[in-house]
Protein backbone atom coordinates (compact mmCIF):
# COMPACT_ATOMS: atom_id res chain seq x y z
CA UNK A 1 0.00 0.00 0.00
CA UNK A 2 3.08 2.67 0.92
CA UNK A 3 4.97 1.81 -2.31
CA UNK A 4 1.25 2.24 -4.12
CA UNK A 5 0.99 5.73 -2.58
CA UNK A 6 4.22 6.72 -3.17
CA UNK A 7 3.56 6.00 -6.74
CA UNK A 8 0.35 7.38 -7.82
CA UNK A 9 1.77 10.72 -5.78
CA UNK A 10 4.37 11.69 -8.70
CA UNK A 11 1.17 12.21 -10.63
CA UNK A 12 0.36 15.40 -8.66
CA UNK A 13 1.62 18.45 -10.09
CA UNK A 14 3.66 20.51 -7.34
CA UNK A 15 3.46 24.17 -6.86
CA UNK A 16 5.93 25.40 -8.22
CA UNK A 17 5.13 23.46 -11.85
CA UNK A 18 2.07 25.26 -11.90
CA UNK A 19 3.32 28.57 -11.25
CA UNK A 20 5.55 28.08 -13.70
CA UNK A 21 3.18 26.35 -16.18
CA UNK A 22 0.70 29.97 -15.50
CA UNK A 23 3.91 31.94 -16.30
CA UNK A 24 4.28 30.15 -19.93
CA UNK A 25 0.86 30.65 -20.56
CA UNK A 26 0.60 34.49 -19.70
CA UNK A 27 3.70 34.95 -22.24
CA UNK A 28 1.88 33.12 -24.88
CA UNK A 29 -1.64 34.98 -24.09
CA UNK A 30 0.73 38.21 -24.13
CA UNK A 31 2.53 36.99 -27.86
CA UNK A 32 -1.35 36.19 -29.01
CA UNK A 33 -1.93 39.81 -27.59
CA UNK A 34 0.59 41.47 -29.74
CA UNK A 35 -0.05 39.95 -33.00
CA UNK A 36 -3.56 40.42 -33.06
CA UNK A 37 -4.92 37.03 -32.74
CA UNK A 38 -8.30 36.34 -30.20
CA UNK A 39 -7.65 32.66 -28.64
CA UNK A 40 -9.28 31.49 -25.44
CA UNK A 41 -7.21 30.46 -21.97
CA UNK A 42 -8.00 26.49 -23.52
CA UNK A 43 -6.93 26.87 -26.75
CA UNK A 44 -3.20 28.68 -25.77
CA UNK A 45 -3.66 24.87 -22.76
CA UNK A 46 -3.91 22.89 -25.39
CA UNK A 47 -1.63 24.28 -27.94
CA UNK A 48 1.44 24.69 -25.29
CA UNK A 49 0.65 20.95 -24.22
CA UNK A 50 1.13 19.83 -28.19
CA UNK A 51 4.32 21.69 -28.36
CA UNK A 52 5.64 20.05 -25.29
CA UNK A 53 4.97 16.68 -26.37
CA UNK A 54 6.05 17.08 -29.73
CA UNK A 55 9.28 18.76 -28.16
CA UNK A 56 9.82 15.26 -25.99
CA UNK A 57 9.23 13.35 -28.73
CA UNK A 58 11.50 14.93 -31.01
CA UNK A 59 14.34 15.02 -28.29
CA UNK A 60 13.65 11.06 -28.23
CA UNK A 61 13.82 10.51 -31.95
CA UNK A 62 17.37 12.68 -31.99
CA UNK A 63 19.06 11.02 -28.99
CA UNK A 64 18.23 7.38 -30.66
CA UNK A 65 19.46 8.63 -34.17
CA UNK A 66 16.03 8.36 -35.85
CA UNK A 67 15.31 10.80 -38.35
CA UNK A 68 11.26 11.91 -38.73
CA UNK A 69 9.02 13.52 -41.08
CA UNK A 70 6.31 16.50 -40.07
CA UNK A 71 2.96 17.72 -40.95
CA UNK A 72 2.52 21.54 -40.89
CA UNK A 73 -1.25 22.15 -39.16
CA UNK A 74 -2.01 24.93 -41.37
CA UNK A 75 -1.06 23.30 -45.04
CA UNK A 76 -1.43 19.48 -44.49
CA UNK A 77 1.90 18.79 -45.87
CA UNK A 78 4.47 16.76 -44.95
CA UNK A 79 7.90 17.87 -44.49
CA UNK A 80 11.25 16.66 -44.04
CA UNK A 81 13.62 16.99 -40.66
CA UNK A 82 14.56 20.42 -40.21
CA UNK A 83 17.88 21.81 -37.69
CA UNK A 84 15.77 24.64 -37.07
CA UNK A 85 12.99 22.84 -34.70
CA UNK A 86 11.05 25.79 -33.17
CA UNK A 87 9.12 25.96 -36.13
CA UNK A 88 8.33 22.41 -36.61
CA UNK A 89 7.35 22.15 -32.38
CA UNK A 90 4.53 25.64 -33.35
CA UNK A 91 3.42 24.17 -36.40
CA UNK A 92 3.68 20.36 -36.47
CA UNK A 93 0.33 18.07 -35.83
CA UNK A 94 1.44 14.90 -37.03
CA UNK A 95 4.92 13.33 -36.85
CA UNK A 96 6.57 10.11 -39.02
CA UNK A 97 9.51 7.97 -38.34
CA UNK A 98 10.47 4.66 -39.16
CA UNK A 99 12.45 2.49 -35.55
CA UNK A 100 13.97 -0.06 -37.54
CA UNK A 101 11.25 -1.94 -39.93
CA UNK A 102 8.35 -0.44 -37.98
CA UNK A 103 6.80 2.86 -39.80
CA UNK A 104 5.26 5.13 -36.82
CA UNK A 105 2.54 8.02 -37.92
CA UNK A 106 1.49 10.13 -35.07
CA UNK A 107 -1.08 12.43 -35.56
CA UNK A 108 -2.97 15.04 -33.52
CA UNK A 109 -6.59 16.08 -33.02
CA UNK A 110 -8.32 13.01 -35.55
CA UNK A 111 -11.78 12.34 -35.99
CA UNK A 112 -11.77 8.39 -35.52
CA UNK A 113 -14.47 6.99 -37.37
CA UNK A 114 -14.73 3.66 -35.49
CA UNK A 115 -15.51 6.05 -32.54
CA UNK A 116 -17.03 8.95 -34.19
CA UNK A 117 -15.05 11.47 -31.95
CA UNK A 118 -12.17 13.25 -32.21
CA UNK A 119 -8.97 11.98 -30.09
CA UNK A 120 -6.16 13.91 -29.29
CA UNK A 121 -3.60 11.59 -30.35
CA UNK A 122 -3.48 8.56 -32.67
CA UNK A 123 -0.44 6.74 -33.23
CA UNK A 124 -0.52 4.40 -36.27
CA UNK A 125 1.61 1.94 -37.52
CA UNK A 126 1.81 2.62 -41.19
CA UNK A 127 3.23 5.69 -43.59
CA UNK A 128 1.19 8.41 -44.11
CA UNK A 129 0.74 7.98 -47.44
CA UNK A 130 -0.71 4.59 -46.69
CA UNK A 131 -2.56 6.61 -44.00
CA UNK A 132 -6.44 5.05 -43.45
CA UNK A 133 -8.11 6.06 -40.04
CA UNK A 134 -10.98 4.04 -41.16
CA UNK A 135 -8.89 0.66 -40.74
CA UNK A 136 -8.70 -0.65 -36.74
CA UNK A 137 -6.04 -3.03 -36.86
CA UNK A 138 -3.88 0.11 -38.44
CA UNK A 139 -4.06 2.26 -34.46
CA UNK A 140 -0.45 1.24 -32.35
CA UNK A 141 -1.93 3.58 -30.05
CA UNK A 142 -4.61 6.41 -29.21
CA UNK A 143 -4.66 8.94 -25.91
CA UNK A 144 -5.91 12.37 -24.00
CA UNK A 145 -3.69 14.80 -23.87
CA UNK A 146 -5.87 17.82 -21.38
CA UNK A 147 -3.27 20.87 -21.24
CA UNK A 148 -5.84 22.67 -18.66
CA UNK A 149 -3.67 23.70 -15.60
CA UNK A 150 -6.37 24.88 -13.16
CA UNK A 151 -6.82 22.45 -10.26
CA UNK A 152 -10.24 23.19 -9.52
CA UNK A 153 -10.76 21.55 -13.26
CA UNK A 154 -8.41 18.85 -13.06
CA UNK A 155 -11.09 16.27 -11.77
CA UNK A 156 -13.30 17.42 -14.46
CA UNK A 157 -10.15 16.75 -17.61
CA UNK A 158 -10.11 13.16 -15.89
CA UNK A 159 -13.38 12.44 -16.45
CA UNK A 160 -13.61 13.72 -19.84
CA UNK A 161 -10.52 11.94 -20.79
CA UNK A 162 -11.38 8.57 -19.17
CA UNK A 163 -14.83 8.82 -20.83
CA UNK A 164 -12.87 9.04 -24.26
CA UNK A 165 -10.67 6.26 -23.27
CA UNK A 166 -13.47 4.36 -21.84
CA UNK A 167 -15.35 4.97 -25.62
CA UNK A 168 -12.19 3.94 -27.80
CA UNK A 169 -11.68 0.87 -26.12
CA UNK A 170 -15.48 -0.74 -26.14
CA UNK A 171 -15.39 0.81 -30.17
CA UNK A 172 -11.98 -1.31 -30.77
CA UNK A 173 -12.82 -4.23 -28.74
CA UNK A 174 -15.95 -4.27 -30.93
CA UNK A 175 -13.87 -4.82 -34.01
CA UNK A 176 -11.58 -6.94 -32.54
CA UNK A 177 -9.12 -4.81 -32.23
CA UNK A 178 -6.74 -4.29 -28.81
CA UNK A 179 -4.87 -0.79 -29.44
CA UNK A 180 -3.07 1.08 -26.22
CA UNK A 181 -4.54 3.86 -24.31
CA UNK A 182 -2.85 6.27 -22.71
CA UNK A 183 -3.29 10.23 -20.77
CA UNK A 184 -1.42 13.00 -20.72
CA UNK A 185 -2.52 15.37 -18.41
CA UNK A 186 -1.04 19.06 -16.67
CA UNK A 187 -3.60 19.12 -13.48
CA UNK A 188 -3.61 16.20 -11.74
CA UNK A 189 -5.07 16.21 -8.35
CA UNK A 190 -4.74 13.31 -5.71
CA UNK A 191 -8.30 11.44 -6.38
CA UNK A 192 -7.39 11.68 -10.03
CA UNK A 193 -3.86 10.42 -9.81
CA UNK A 194 -5.50 7.35 -7.61
CA UNK A 195 -7.32 6.53 -10.48
CA UNK A 196 -5.12 6.72 -13.01
CA UNK A 197 -3.11 4.45 -11.01
CA UNK A 198 -5.60 1.79 -11.02
CA UNK A 199 -5.80 1.80 -14.57
CA UNK A 200 -2.38 1.22 -14.94
CA UNK A 201 -2.28 -1.42 -12.67
CA UNK A 202 -4.76 -2.97 -13.63
CA UNK A 203 -4.12 -2.94 -17.64
CA UNK A 204 -6.57 -0.66 -18.63
CA UNK A 205 -4.61 1.64 -19.54
CA UNK A 206 -1.26 1.32 -20.73
CA UNK A 207 0.38 4.27 -19.63
CA UNK A 208 0.22 7.92 -18.54
CA UNK A 209 2.08 11.04 -17.53
CA UNK A 210 1.94 14.59 -15.55
CA UNK A 211 3.36 16.97 -18.37
CA UNK A 212 4.72 18.96 -15.38
CA UNK A 213 7.28 16.20 -14.51
CA UNK A 214 10.18 16.45 -16.89
CA UNK A 215 10.78 12.47 -16.34
CA UNK A 216 7.68 11.46 -16.83
CA UNK A 217 6.89 13.22 -20.46
CA UNK A 218 10.45 12.07 -20.95
CA UNK A 219 9.25 8.30 -20.47
CA UNK A 220 5.88 8.63 -22.25
CA UNK A 221 7.72 9.84 -25.51
CA UNK A 222 10.01 6.86 -24.85
CA UNK A 223 7.38 4.97 -25.22
CA UNK A 224 5.61 6.14 -27.71
CA UNK A 225 8.89 6.05 -30.30
CA UNK A 226 8.82 2.57 -29.64
CA UNK A 227 5.38 1.22 -29.49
Amino acid sequence: MERKQNMFLTFINSPFALTARKRIINIERKRYREAGIQVTNNQIEKRLAERKLTTAILATLWLAGITYRWRDRLSGLWFKEQKNRTEVISLANGLHWQNGRKHRTLIYNLTVPLVENNIDLCLFNTKPENLDSAKAESYVALGELKGGIDPAGADEHWKTAKSALDRIRKAFMRAKQNPHTFFVGAAIERKMATEIWDELQEGIMSNAANLNDENQVASISHWLCNR
